[in-house]
Parts: structure tokens; C-alpha cells; sequence
């Protein structure tokens, strides 16, 4: 069983957001109209001097590959483009889930090379941050609301077909500028998930290395 990686995943989930948002929009217009695009509906009517949501969402998030503003995602921190609308994913702890810390599997048996080897399993619960980042407020504001309207929407993969319990919130962050000297605002969407990992155990037990028998010899009980 291949083990699974869940910051990488998140990861996957969340570049597959950005395209699905790109993707319907692109949809709607061609077919009906931008009104009934996700974006219009999650961000429609919303203004602060003069920075329009919906006009601004789409420059974010439907600009090319060309464009220096267009959102990107990165794992883990990434000081270097933190300045642009960027998604960093972080995995800040991993803590023992509520049953099973460590512990083997009897039940199945797997032979690798003639040898038997049981499964291992081990379940956590970790803490996962999508974290907005932007030079400019407005548009770390704009980008967590429209991801967390995501996966609002999307909310049973995260807690049926990756993960066991799923849960998760938005807070804000204070940059530290002894660290990053350089206006930053960051709006994290955390989340608190339990997830199971098996995989098979490298301790094997030899039991005989080689077994041979002797030629059968019959002995009379009368001879000397």
C-alpha cells in the first residue's frame, strides 16, 4: 500500500481548487454568463475604496502563466514570492491520533523475497495551514474567501475520501518584521485532520536458513 503524503496532497487539492475556479469561470461565460460563475456569486457586491472583488478576483486568478501577479502555491513558506498572492502549505505539527499510536497489524501477512514481513499502522492528527500571502490587503482577504468558499463547497473529499475527521478555520497573521523587513499580510486557513498510515514492517523473522536430510540407510537389528 502506498503511503500517503498529506501536505503534498493538500497541495494537489488546492492547485486543483485554483483550476476548477478558472475553469468554471471560463465555463459560465462561454455558455451562459459570468453571473453564474463562482466567483460572481461568492464575491459579487463587494467593494472597499474603489478595489472591486470580482473584478479584481478574476485578474487574480485568471491571469496567465506570464503574469508576475498570478497566484501561485508553494509548500511550505516561501519568503522569496510571499510578496505576490501566493498559498504556501504547511504541516506546523503532527500529534498521536485518538486510538493506535503505533502498533502491528497481525491479521495480514505479505511475503517480499522469501521473506514474511507484517503491516504497520500509525495514526495522526495534524495541523494544516493554507497560507495567503500578498503585499497588498485586499487581495489576502479575497483569496481566503474564495478558498475557503472551496472547500466549503467541497467539504466531504476532505472528510470522507482523504481523511478520517476533518475540520478547519481562518485566522489572520502578523508578519514578524525582524524576519521579513517588508509590508506583508497573511490570512491562514488552518485545518485539523486525522488520517491513518500503513505500511509494511521491515523486521523479519528467520525461522530456519537451510534444512537438509541424509541418505536413508536400513539396518538389520542381527547384524554386529
Amino acid at each position: 500500500m502506498a503511503s500517503l503524503i498529506p501536505i503534498v496532497k493538500l497541495k494537489a487539492i488546492l492547485d486543483g481548487m485554483i483550476e476548477f475556479i478558472r475553469a468554471d469561470y471560463e465555463e459560465k461565460v462561454a455558455t451562459t454568463t459570468e453571473e453564474d460563475s463562482l466567483l460572481y456569486i461568492i464575491l459579487e457586491g463587494n467593494s472597499e475604496d474603489g478595489y472591486d472583488f470580482f473584478t479584481e478576483a478574476k485578474n487574480i486568478f485568471l491571469r496567465d502563466s506570464t503574469s508576475p501577479r498570478k497566484i501561485s502555491t508553494r509548500l511550505m513558506f516561501s519568503k522569496d514570492v510571499a510578496p505576490t498572492p501566493t498559498i504556501h502549505v504547511r504541516e506546523p505539527s503532527a500529534v498521536k491520533g485518538t486510538y493506535n499510536s503505533i502498533g502491528s497489524l497481525n491479521a495480514t501477512t505479505y511475503i517480499y523475497e522469501d521473506s514474511a514481513s507484517g503491516e504497520y499502522r500509525d495514526t495522526k492528527k495534524s495541523m494544516f495551514e493554507y497560507v495567503i500571502t500578498s503585499d497588498n490587503p485586499l487581495d489576502t482577504i479575497l483569496i481566503s474567501e474564495v478558498i475557503y468558499s472551496v472547500m466549503l463547497s467541497g467539504y466531504e473529499t476532505f472528510s470522507t475520501q482523504l481523511f478520517e475527521t476533518f475540520d478547519f478555520q481562518m485566522k489572520e497573521l502578523i508578519a514578524n518584521q525582524n524576519v521579513i523587513p517588508y509590508p506583508l499580510f497573511i490570512k491562514s486557513i488552518e485545518m485539523v485532520a486525522q488520517f491513518e498510515n500503513t505500511v509494511k514492517g521491515i523486521n523479519t523473522q528467520q525461522f530456519c536458513q537451510s534444512l537438509s536430510f541424509a541418505a536413508a540407510q536400513i539396518y538389520n537389528k542381527n547384524d554386529p
